[in-house]
């Protein structure tokens, strides 16, 4: 059966602030690198409308949330704790409650940073299981992934260690990725940021692909004692050499040399035998 958009949705509740925002850049991507949509506040700048009323709206299109109610400290400027967190929790529960029969469906998860902290600030929620994720990045994608592998019964979402992996590729390539897109990484919207997670998952799994369908062509070695490690991809009808390798026991940097166009293996060793120069395969 196939699923709606708003059986794809989750709300995210949590800070927005700098503190938090590694927290925040680890919700939503795990949420898009299962499949899902992460929705939040941040989605709308639409000054002519209450902002409460946006929200309200994000919750009836998502079927699955994600609330944060671990930032219970005062504000350093008016030494008053935010509870923006817990009203909106409040808002999703009772649309469970008060809602459509659809909404009767809705499933969240709440994250503190200690599993029994809410007790002294929120006891009303007691029966909720509620997640520590001890603010860090690690322990919080992995029990978001399982939660959201148990609600949705979706078993194309992959491990808790294999989603973290990815997320810390995906930080690691976000510089290049802004640049690329000419723009800046502290300057990011919500919207830039979910696009270019989107773009990154693309070319992953196109990646992905490429390397399962790809076949080893061997070794070439020139006349001056070059060695390019040469690839066959059948999917693309193409080949590859990579090098010069680096001398045993030492790293250096590998990329495609030569690529040629090809419908076979011995058409593949052919053409780049011949773009490469005189030698051999080993």
């Amino acid at each position: 059966m196939k699923k709606s958009k708003y059986q794809f949705n989750v709300f995210v509740n949590c800070p927005f602030d700098d503190k938090y925002k590694p927290l925040f850049q680890a919700i939503v991507f795990t949420i898009h690198n299962a499949g899902y949509i992460a929705r939040c506040a941040l989605e709308i700048d639409d000054a002519s409308k209450p902002r409460l009323n946006k929200i309200m709206n994000i919750i009836e299109e998502c079927k699955y949330a994600v609330h944060d109610i671990s930032r219970t400290e005062p504000d350093p400027k008016n030494e008053l704790p935010r509870f923006n967190m817990p009203l909106e929790l409040g808002i999703f529960l009772g649309s469970t409650r008060y809602g459509k029969r659809a909404h009767r469906e809705k499933s969240c998860l709440i994250f503190d940073k200690e599993k029994y902290r809410y007790q002294k600030f929120i006891s009303d929620i007691a029966g909720q299981d509620i997640a520590a994720h001890k603010n860090n990045q690690r322990i919080l994608t992995k029990r978001l992934r399982d939660w959201l592998r148990t609600e949705t019964r979706d078993p194309n979402i992959p491990g808790g260690s294999f989603v973290y992996d990815r997320f810390v590729e995906f930080k690691q390539d976000l510089p290049q990725l802004c640049k690329d897109m000419n723009l800046k990484i502290d300057e990011l919207t919500y919207r830039d940021y979910v696009d270019i997670i989107g773009q990154w998952l693309e070319n992953y799994d196109k990646l992905i692909k490429k390397i399962a369908s790809m076949e080893t062509l061997g070794i070439y070695q020139t006349q001056d004692d070059k060695e390019y490690d040469c690839l066959f991809f059948p999917d693309e009808k193409k080949a590859e050499a990579v090098g010069p390798l680096p001398p045993p026991g030492q790293s250096g940097a590998r990329g495609p040399a030569f690529t040629v166009h090809a419908a076979s293996k011995k058409e593949a060793r052919q053409k780049l035998a011949a773009k490469i120069g005189p030698g051999h395969f080993m």
